[in-house]
C-alpha cells in the first residue's frame, strides 16, 4: 500500500468525470428498487394469487438482467445482494406490505 510521501498531491477528478459516475450510481440504485419492490410482492402474494405472484417474479428477473447488463455496459460493478428480499412478511419493507394490502383490497 503507498504511503504518504511529502510532496505527492491527491488525484484529481475532474467534475465530468464524478457527474458520469453519479448518474451510473443514480440509475443502479434505481434499477435496484424496481427488482426489489418486484420480489417482494412476488414473495407477498404467493399464498394468495399464484399468477400474480409468478408474474411479478419473472418482472423481478428482466429487471435483475437488465440491471446486470446496465453495470456491465458502463463498466461498473453489480451488486446482488441490494437486490434481495428477504422471504418472510415480518422482514417485508412496510411499503410492500401496504401495496400488498392495497392489492388484496382490489382483488
Amino acid at each position: 500500500m503507498p504511503s504518504y510521501r511529502k510532496g505527492n498531491k491527491p488525484y484529481e477528478v475532474s467534475e465530468k468525470i464524478v457527474r458520469k459516475y453519479r448518474e451510473i450510481n443514480d440509475v443502479q440504485r434505481a434499477m435496484e428498487r424496481e427488482v426489489r419492490e418486484r420480489r417482494a410482492l412476488s414473495v407477498g402474494l404467493k399464498s394468495i394469487d399464484k399468477k400474480a405472484a409468478s408474474a411479478y417474479a419473472q418482472e423481478a428477473k428482466a429487471w435483475y438482467q437488465e440491471y446486470i447488463k446496465y453495470s456491465k455496459d458502463h463498466k461498473v460493478a453489480y451488486y446482488p445482494d441490494r437486490c434481495r428480499v428477504f422471504d418472510g412478511e415480518e422482514l417485508i419493507d412496510k411499503k410492500y406490505v401496504r401495496l400488498l394490502d392495497a392489492y388484496k383490497k382490489n382483488r
